[in-house]
C-alpha cells in the first residue's frame, strides 16, 4: 500500500512508533511529541496518519530516541513487516484473484489485446 509516495516500509516504520507510543503508561499528545522532537502538531498528525511527506531521516532518528528504540533495529523490523505484508498481500491475490477486481480480468478486449504485436 503506498500513499502520497508512503512505501510500506515508511508505513511499517511509522505503526511501529505508533504501537510504543500506544503502549505507553503515560499518554504521548501531538503537541508533546511535536515538542520533543523538533516538528509542529499538525506535522505530527501527518506522519502518524500517513500523510503529505514520508518521516525524514532526523524525524525518524528523533522518533526513535524519544521511544528508546534502536534505529538500526526499527528500521530492520519495518523493513521485514513490510516484506511480509507484500507476500501476503501476493499469495491473497493468487488464491483469491476474484477479491481483487482486476481491470484486465473484465476487459471485453482482453482476447483481442492479447493477440496484438507489441512495437
Amino acid at each position: 500500500m503506498v500513499r502520497n509516495n508512503w512505501e510500506s516500509t515508511d508505513i511499517e516504520a511509522m505503526k511501529l512508533f505508533a504501537e510504543k507510543r500506544e503502549s505507553s503508561t503515560i499518554p504521548v499528545s501531538d503537541r508533546a511529541l511535536a515538542r520533543a522532537i523538533g516538528v509542529s502538531a499538525p506535522r505530527v498528525a501527518d506522519l502518524f496518519n500517513f500523510r503529505h511527506g514520508t518521516p525524514t531521516l532526523r524525524e525518524f532518528i528523533a522518533l526513535c530516541t524519544v521511544f528508546s528504540m534502536k534505529p538500526s533495529d526499527t528500521i530492520d523490523a519495518a523493513i521485514d513487516r513490510a516484506r511480509r505484508a507484500d507476500e501476503q498481500l501476493a499469495d491473497d491475490i493468487t488464491s483469491n484473484p476474484d477479491l481483487y477486481d482486476l481491470a484486465a480480468n473484465n476487459d471485453d478486449n482482453k482476447e483481442l489485446e492479447s493477440e496484438t504485436p507489441r512495437e
